[in-house]
This record gives structure tokens, sequence and C-alpha cells, in this order.
């Protein structure tokens, strides 16, 4: 309930390489004067600037849409659009529930237990990456890709 949720983009649930998020849904438990969602330019990315309260928020010019928080509404979008939740009017508080839209492939692929396992490793080599530790990441990738020759090629490895 309540307050202001600076502009972001949503992360993805990813279970395995065949099912995943995509798209999250917000529903809106209320009504919440002022209390939206808004949707923003790609370039408000890195552009963040401070409102008169300090918090963060992007220019109004790079504002594609914004949607009024009504009781009932749902809104569906693809995770990698920047949106913000805006503050509700004073007075007021906002209730929503987060989910995201599960898909999986209709012909799975990289099915075998040495592709299963290879794809953990692929992953525990990401996120090795991601926190700067590719010196440890590498040797995971390499051997995720030789464990698996369909991995590698979904890859383009």
């Amino acid at each position: 309930s309540g307050g202001h949720f600076a502009p972001h983009t949503d992360g993805y649930s990813v279970r395995d390489l065949n099912h995943r998020s995509m798209y999250s849904i917000i529903l809106y438990l209320n009504c919440s004067p002022g209390g939206g969602t808004r949707f923003y330019q790609d370039g408000a990315r890195g552009h963040l600037v401070r409102d008169a309260l300090g918090r963060f928020t992007a220019d109004d010019a790079l504002a594609v849409a914004t949607v009024q928080a009504q009781a009932g509404r749902a809104l569906i979008f693809y995770h990698n659009i920047m949106h913000e939740g805006r503050p509700p009017n004073d007075g007021h508080q906002k209730y929503i529930v987060r989910s995201d839209v599960m898909y999986h492939r209709r012909d799975p692929i990289c099915t075998k237990p040495e592709d299963i396992e290879a794809y953990e490793l692929y992953r525990q080599a990401v996120e090795l990456a991601g926190d700067s530790k590719e010196s440890e990441a590498l040797p995971l990738f390499r051997r995720a890709f030789r464990i698996s020759p369909a991995l590698a090629d979904v890859y383009g490895m």
C-alpha cells in the first residue's frame, strides 16, 4: 500500500530454457487518485531526476502514457518497458497485485539430462559474470557448452 515506485523495468522469471515470463500483470484492488502507473520512452533509462519531494522519477516529456488506478483494472505489459508506480494523492493508499505471465515452448528444446545440467551451469555462469566474476564464469560457460552441444547451438557457440 502507499507510495511511489521509481521508474524501473521488471525482471524475468526463468524456470528453465523452456519456461519463462515475458509480461507483467498489475491488478488494481482499489481506486487511488493519482496512484496509477506511468510508462516512459526507452530514453528515460539512466536519466532519472528527483521530484520536489526528493523521489526519483523521469522527465514528464518522456512519458508515453499514464494508466489511472481503478479497482478491477488490469495492466499487462512487456517486462522491459520502463514504468513507474505513481504516488497516490494525499490521504489515499494504493493496493495492487503484481504477477507474471509465464510461457512455455510448444516444442521444448534441450530436454536431455545433460542439457538440463548444462543449462544450470550456464545460469550460474551468467550470474557470476553479472557480478563481475568473469574469471569464475568462463570455465562454467565452457563446461556447459561442452556438456550440451544443443545448448551451445542455442547460444551460437
